[in-house]
Protein backbone atom coordinates (compact mmCIF):
# COMPACT_ATOMS: atom_id res chain seq x y z
CA UNK A 1 0.00 0.00 0.00
CA UNK A 2 1.30 3.42 -0.90
CA UNK A 3 1.64 5.98 1.89
CA UNK A 4 -0.46 8.42 -0.12
CA UNK A 5 -3.46 6.07 0.06
CA UNK A 6 -3.46 6.00 3.86
CA UNK A 7 -6.00 8.43 5.28
CA UNK A 8 -5.39 7.46 8.88
CA UNK A 9 -3.64 4.78 10.89
CA UNK A 10 -4.19 3.85 14.51
CA UNK A 11 -2.02 1.92 16.94
CA UNK A 12 -3.14 -0.16 19.91
CA UNK A 13 0.10 -0.52 21.88
CA UNK A 14 -1.16 -3.34 24.15
CA UNK A 15 -3.66 -5.35 22.12
CA UNK A 16 -5.61 -7.88 24.20
CA UNK A 17 -7.52 -9.53 21.30
CA UNK A 18 -10.89 -8.52 22.76
CA UNK A 19 -11.16 -4.96 21.44
CA UNK A 20 -9.10 -2.42 19.56
CA UNK A 21 -8.17 0.66 21.60
CA UNK A 22 -6.31 3.39 19.72
CA UNK A 23 -3.43 4.73 21.81
CA UNK A 24 -1.94 6.66 18.89
CA UNK A 25 -3.76 8.13 15.90
CA UNK A 26 -1.89 9.35 12.82
CA UNK A 27 -2.92 11.30 9.71
CA UNK A 28 0.11 10.96 7.42
CA UNK A 29 -1.26 12.24 4.12
CA UNK A 30 -2.65 15.65 3.24
CA UNK A 31 -3.51 16.37 6.86
CA UNK A 32 0.10 17.25 7.61
CA UNK A 33 -0.30 20.81 6.41
CA UNK A 34 0.43 23.85 8.57
CA UNK A 35 -3.22 24.77 9.06
CA UNK A 36 -4.08 21.34 10.48
CA UNK A 37 -1.07 21.47 12.81
CA UNK A 38 -2.06 24.92 14.10
CA UNK A 39 -5.66 23.83 14.64
CA UNK A 40 -4.61 20.74 16.58
CA UNK A 41 -2.19 22.79 18.68
CA UNK A 42 -5.01 25.20 19.57
CA UNK A 43 -7.28 22.31 20.55
CA UNK A 44 -4.63 20.70 22.75
CA UNK A 45 -3.51 23.95 24.32
CA UNK A 46 -0.29 25.70 25.29
CA UNK A 47 1.08 22.66 27.13
CA UNK A 48 1.16 20.59 23.94
CA UNK A 49 4.38 18.76 23.21
CA UNK A 50 5.56 19.81 19.73
CA UNK A 51 7.10 16.40 19.01
CA UNK A 52 3.83 14.68 19.94
CA UNK A 53 1.86 17.00 17.67
CA UNK A 54 4.26 16.41 14.78
CA UNK A 55 4.01 12.64 15.32
CA UNK A 56 0.27 12.80 14.61
CA UNK A 57 1.10 13.64 10.98
CA UNK A 58 3.90 11.09 10.57
CA UNK A 59 4.12 7.61 9.10
CA UNK A 60 6.02 6.38 12.15
CA UNK A 61 4.85 6.05 15.72
CA UNK A 62 6.48 7.56 18.73
CA UNK A 63 8.29 4.99 20.90
CA UNK A 64 6.18 3.13 23.45
CA UNK A 65 6.93 0.58 26.18
CA UNK A 66 6.84 -3.14 25.46
CA UNK A 67 3.23 -4.24 25.91
CA UNK A 68 2.18 -6.61 28.70
CA UNK A 69 0.16 -8.64 26.19
CA UNK A 70 3.16 -9.01 23.89
CA UNK A 71 1.09 -7.83 20.93
CA UNK A 72 0.21 -4.61 19.18
CA UNK A 73 -2.46 -3.97 16.56
CA UNK A 74 -2.26 -1.50 13.71
CA UNK A 75 -5.41 -0.39 11.91
CA UNK A 76 -5.08 1.37 8.57
CA UNK A 77 -7.92 3.30 6.94
CA UNK A 78 -7.52 4.12 3.27
CA UNK A 79 -8.80 7.15 1.37
CA UNK A 80 -11.66 4.99 0.04
CA UNK A 81 -12.73 4.05 3.57
CA UNK A 82 -11.41 0.50 3.63
CA UNK A 83 -10.04 -0.57 6.99
CA UNK A 84 -7.61 -3.37 7.75
CA UNK A 85 -6.01 -4.43 10.99
CA UNK A 86 -2.74 -6.28 11.52
CA UNK A 87 -1.69 -7.91 14.79
CA UNK A 88 2.02 -8.18 15.57
CA UNK A 89 4.03 -9.81 18.33
CA UNK A 90 6.62 -7.54 19.93
CA UNK A 91 9.16 -7.76 22.70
Amino acid sequence: MEKGNVQCWLLDTDFDRSKFRADYIHFPSKYGDKKARRTLAKLVGKDANVDSLNAVFDTRSRPFPTPMSGEIAVRVITRRGSAMTGIYEVG
